[in-house]
């Protein structure tokens, strides 16, 4: 919880406002989201940045006892366990963010809007399957746009 404070406030309040049993999985997710998304401002070349994020993906691949004596990656294996969320999406998150490990210019829109949707948009859909996975699926493309939203004003 205090890993989501420090690094993702505004994630960390909307997070208090969740049910009791289900804020632990929302601020497991939003401290997966914080790891990985600085792992950028915590290296100097890529390659270790590259190495970090196959760590979180072999992680994740073997969910239960993984990655144990590292807190946030007992969390997020505990709650895709507990609630059923897509391994692929958090695949999917790291495919992403590889993209950040370097100084490349977005190449289209096309490509910011897929990066948005992988990041931003999927922690949102993992959030509303933690909140309420009946529901989930109907807010599928508003997920979408929100992240979207969400992540071009975090870039800018």
């Amino acid at each position: 919880m205090d890993a989501v404070r420090a690094a993702d406030h505004d994630r960390y309040l909307t997070a208090l406002y969740a049910p009791d049993g289900k804020r632990y999985a929302l601020f497991s997710l939003y401290a997966f989201n914080a790891e990985i998304s600085g792992i950028r401002d915590r290296i100097h070349e890529a390659l270790p940045g590259e190495v970090r994020l196959q760590w979180w993906r072999d992680v994740i691949a073997a969910g239960g006892e993984a990655g144990a004596g590292h807190p946030t990656a007992e969390a997020v294996n505990a709650t895709i366990a507990t609630f059923g969320l897509p391994k692929p999406a958090f695949e999917n998150m790291l495919d992403a963010r590889i993209f950040d490990l370097y100084d490349d210019p977005m190449p289209s829109r096309t490509d910011l809007e897929g990066y948005c949707g992988e990041t931003a948009a999927a922690l949102i859909q993992l959030a509303a399957m933690v909140l309420d996975p009946g529901e989930a699926p109907r807010f599928a493309e508003l997920a979408g746009r929100a992240g979207c939203a969400q992540a071009m004003t975090g870039l800018l």
